[in-house]
């Protein structure tokens, strides 16, 4: 399995899925991130802290997170380059529904949908496939079942289902670094103080600079911006071995006191529904 030195997810965060590829929608503007960051102030404690070790202030955010919070809807907004070679792909903007236990995700692309309109997962639930509705004249397929990390996926997200949120994302990051700061590979730098969609934030940049890329870390250089109140990344921008900028992702709207249950995340609830033949085989074996 690659280690990568992205959250979210990534963002983490592998939610546009794919029922069947269909023509791109026109390119977007670059990502929307902040570009001017203001001066951190020299009584800054939490930037001190992220300059001294990055790493702590992630598992400090990651352990708060774990202590209170079970589900939450929010909004993402994700642009990415799946081919290195080719352009930066339209902005799509997703309203998610998640929850920890079962780890359970449902989205809507209601802007520029990239193989799915709809995608809902819950892991171990049907056969461990996302439920997808197509988008655009995929939806005369109906609804279907795919595999998280299938080839349709890939041809259109960098992202999978399975890695959605702020824990696996952050999981991911501890990860990542750690391996990296053991062979002396991982530097970081403060850019300053900024406001992202109302909530003020830390950005900083993390890079892991091996002598020969190895392929163990997918995007080596980051762009995180850390929520002050949560610790978390409210959003990342990530660049490949190369120096290829790759993907832009950001939460916006996130409401922690969602209070969602698994009735949330059933298909009928969410407009969808399950194939035919794969109801019955449910019913069939019990599961």
């Amino acid at each position: 399995m690659k280690l990568t030195a992205l959250w979210i997810g990534s963002v983490i965060l592998a939610t546009s899925l794919v029922g069947c590829v269909q023509k791109p929608a026109p390119i977007a503007p670059p990502p929307a991130g902040v570009e001017q960051f203001e001066k951190i102030a020299p009584e800054d404690e939490l930037a001190r802290r992220i300059a001294k070790d990055p790493v702590a202030v992630l598992q400090e955010g990651l352990d708060r997170y774990n202590r209170q919070v079970t589900s939450y809807t929010c909004t993402l907004y994700k642009q990415e380059r799946v081919n290195p070679k080719g352009p930066m792909g339209p902005r799509q903007k997703l309203v998610c529904k998640f929850m920890d236990q079962p780890f359970s995700v449902c989205t809507d692309t209601v802007e520029n949908p990239l193989g799915a309109k709809k995608a809902l997962y819950v892991e171990g639930q049907w056969g461990n496939r996302m439920l997808v509705q197509p988008a655009g004249l995929g939806a005369l397929l109906g609804f279907l079942l795919v595999e998280p990390r299938s080839a349709q996926a890939r041809a259109v997200t960098l992202r999978f289902i399975d890695q959605f949120g702020f824990k696996r994302s952050v999981e991911n990051m501890i990860s990542s670094y750690q391996a990296a700061r053991r062979e002396a590979l991982l530097t970081s730098k403060l850019l300053g103080t900024a406001t992202l969609d109302g909530r003020s934030v830390i950005v900083y940049e993390a890079r892991i600079a091996e002598p020969k890329p190895t392929g163990r870390f997918e995007f080596p250089h980051v762009r995180v911006y850390l929520d002050r109140q949560w610790l978390l990344p409210i959003a990342v921008d990530t660049w490949d071995a190369q120096g290829v900028q790759r993907g832009h992702y950001r939460y916006a709207d996130v409401n922690f006191d969602a209070n969602l249950s698994a009735k949330d995340f059933l298909p009928e609830t969410n407009g969808m529904r399950l194939p035919k033949p794969t109801t019955a085989a449910t019913q069939k074996t019990g599961k």
